[in-house]
C-alpha cells in the first residue's frame, strides 16, 4: 500500500524538482507517448485522447514562449581580490574600487562585478 500523505512532504518535494522549459516539453513528449499507447486500444473519444490533445498545445505554448525568451550574452566572470592598503581600507585588484568605509568587504565589487576571492 503507498503511503497517504497528509502533510505538505510531497508539495515540499515537488518543490525541490528544478526544470527547464526544454526539459519540460522533453517530459511533456514523454507523456504524450505514453497517452498514445493507451489511446491505440482504446474509443478514439477517450479521455487519452483529450490529454493528447492537451499536452500538444502545452508544448506549442512552451515553445513560443521559448522562442520569444530574450537571449543572454553572457560574460566571463571577473575574479579579484579586496587588497587592504596602509590605512585599512580596501580596494578591488580589478578595477582599483575603493570604498568610503575602511575595512569595506564584499564577496563582489560593486564597481565592476568581480567576485572576490578569499
Amino acid at each position: 500500500m503507498s503511503e497517504i500523505y497528509t502533510d505538505n512532504r510531497y508539495e515540499e518535494s515537488m518543490n525541490e524538482i528544478k526544470m527547464t522549459v526544454k526539459e519540460a516539453i522533453e517530459q511533456l513528449n514523454d507523456l504524450k507517448r505514453d497517452r498514445e499507447g493507451f489511446a491505440k486500444n482504446d474509443e478514439p473519444d477517450s479521455v487519452f485522447a483529450y490529454d493528447i490533445k492537451a499536452i500538444d498545445v502545452a508544448i506549442k505554448v512552451m515553445e513560443m514562449i521559448i522562442d520569444e525568451m530574450p537571449t543572454i550574452e553572457a560574460e566571463p566572470i571577473k575574479h579579484g581580490e579586496w587588497i587592504p592598503d596602509d590605512y585599512e581600507y580596501n580596494h578591488c585588484s580589478e578595477c582599483s574600487y575603493e570604498h568610503e568605509s575602511p575595512e569595506y568587504v564584499t564577496p563582489y565589487c560593486p564597481n565592476c562585478g568581480a567576485k572576490m576571492e578569499e
